[in-house]
């Protein structure tokens, strides 16, 4: 996923992810990165919003909004596409179905898998790591690398977490076994 800053998981994206659809957002704050929706917004605004003074209810905000729609999609020609291309002329319906099931996550033999708990954690070496709530109840793997302390967190193909056991005090690490 195209997130870079924190807590970007939720329920949806979750769900999307489960699905196979690849979420990319927009760096915060930054809106030039998202253009088009911005220049949707400004045009939904001036050709919508700002037809009347003022709007009674959410109702009538709507309706208006699916008058505009087929206008936007199918007769204004938009600047970006063309003089005479209008959104609908490339749009193409996606060939994917929704699937039935959602197929589970299959992760390499090596891993350490372990199901998120109803409270957002896992356990690892003996310690528990705070995952995130749209976890719940799934299963994730612990990939190693090539420094023995870290560890990646990943569900499914996205890397979700960094686990540094480095920075656990040495009082709360589990006892090594004697040999």
């Amino acid at each position: 996923m195209g997130n870079t800053w924190s807590e970007p998981w939720t329920p949806l994206t979750v769900w999307l992810c489960d699905l196979g659809i690849e979420v990319i957002h927009s760096r915060p704050f930054h809106p030039q990165t998202a253009g088009k929706k911005e220049r949707l917004h400004r045009t939904l605004d001036l050709e919508v919003l700002h037809t009347r003074p003022s709007w009674d209810t959410l109702t009538e905000v709507q309706e208006a909004f699916d008058a505009w729609n087929p206008t936007y999609n199918h007769h204004r020609p938009h600047e970006s596409l063309g003089e005479t291309t209008v959104p609908a002329d490339r749009y193409h319906p996606s060939t994917t179905t929704m699937p039935a099931t959602i197929t589970p996550a299959t992760y390499p033999d090596h891993w350490a898998i372990r199901t998120v708990s109803d409270s957002s954690r896992i356990s690892f070496q003996g310690h528990p790591y705070r995952i995130g709530k749209p976890f719940r109840n799934r299963q994730v793997a612990i990939a190693p690398t090539t420094n023995p302390d870290t560890y990646q967190v990943y569900y499914r193909h996205h890397q979700i977490k960094t686990l540094n056991l480095s920075t656990i005090s040495p009082n709360a690490r589990p006892p090594t076994p004697r040999s």
